[in-house]
This record gives structure tokens, C-alpha cells and sequence, in this order.
């Protein structure tokens, strides 16, 4: 959905807990590849990028339980910045050294909703471009994407890059839940 800016500073929340849980456990992530990068995701709610029967038709996954947990409470905290109702929510890494290319997210789902990231791993190095804005994403500090404009992100770190990335579908739109 289209924001106002490329780029919306939302407000912070304590990512203590994520780096403890990310420290400790081996989770099954995915490698997903498609025109713009490679790279990891683990996804917990999910959605396809069109509408079906002009309905949005969730799948939520079963992920560790103290991941679910702690997502939850991060919900809880954006919703207070941005209100509505998740339809997607997934981590995702960006390796050391690795970018995803200039694109547009393109689909139904994407002009209904707002992309929302809260940074759990930000190293020195990552960088967001977005229109022509540029964002550099500070660990625990939420922030809004306009994913309808030409954005990328790179990761010039020696270390990964860890997101929790929402869609939220705005007040008003639940109709088109299924």
C-alpha cells in the first residue's frame, strides 16, 4: 500500500529475547530464489500475492513454539504503530556481503497491505534504498516499506542481516479475509 514516504520510522521494541532464541536453536529455513536474490526465510503466516476468489486464503505454519511466542508480542507492539490484521509474517536473512535487487512487489496483496520489518540482526552495512531515499534499519527499531516503489537492500556486513517482516492488512479490509 502506499504510504506517504519511501521509508516511516514506526517506534522501537526490545530484541533481547530474538537474539537469545536466534543464538541457540537450529530452525528450518528455507532457501527461497527468485528473480531479484536468494535468500533464507522462515515463515509463520503466509498468504499467496493475489487474491483467491477475492479473498486473501492465510496459511498459517507451525514453527517453534518459543518463536511463535515471541512473534506475538512483536505483533502486539506494531499493531499499536500500524493497526490491522497480519497476513503475512516471516524472518528473513540477507547473507554477509549480498543484496536484493532493485524491484517492485507486485500483487494484489501488496497494494491492500503495509509492509512493516523490525531489524533483530543489523549490522553496519546494511542499507535500504527506496524511490530515492535511502534507509539504514537500526536493530529493535520498527519501520514501514513502501514495497510499491523501486526498493532493494544490501548487505555489506560480515554477518547476516535478520528481519521479522509483516504485511498488515489495513482497518476496514477484513471483507476480504476468507
Amino acid at each position: 500500500m502506499l504510504i506517504e514516504h519511501p521509508f516511516k520510522g514506526l517506534g522501537s521494541t526490545s530484541i533481547i529475547p530474538f537474539e537469545n532464541f536466534f543464538g541457540s536453536d537450529e530452525l528450518p529455513w528455507k532457501i527461497v530464489e527468485n528473480p531479484y536474490s536468494m535468500r533464507e526465510t522462515l515463515p509463520l503466516l503466509w498468504c499467496n500475492r493475489e487474491l483467491t476468489d477475492g479473498k486473501i486464503k492465510i496459511l498459517r505454519l507451525k514453527q517453534n513454539n518459543v518463536l511463535t511466542q515471541l512473534t506475538n508480542i512483536a505483533l502486539k507492539e506494531l499493531q499499536t504503530y500500524v493497526p490491522g490484521v497480519p497476513i503475512r509474517v516471516f524472518y528473513a536473512k540477507l547473507m554477509p556481503r549480498d543484496s536484493i535487487m532493485t524491484h517492485v512487489d507486485n500483487g494484489a496483496i501488496f497494494r491492500l497491505s503495509r509492509r512493516c520489518h523490525l531489524p533483530i540482526k543489523a549490522p553496519e552495512g546494511i542499507e535500504f534504498q527506496c524511490g530515492n531515499e535511502t534507509y539504514i534499519p537500526m536493530a529493535g527499531e520498527w519501520f514501514e516499506l513502501n514495497n510499491c516503489l523501486p526498493h532493494s537492500v544490501s548487505n555489506m556486513a560480515s554477518s547476516e542481516r535478520l528481519h521479522l517482516i509483516v504485511d498488515i492488512l489495513q482497518p476496514g479490509q477484513e471483507y476480504l479475509l476468507n
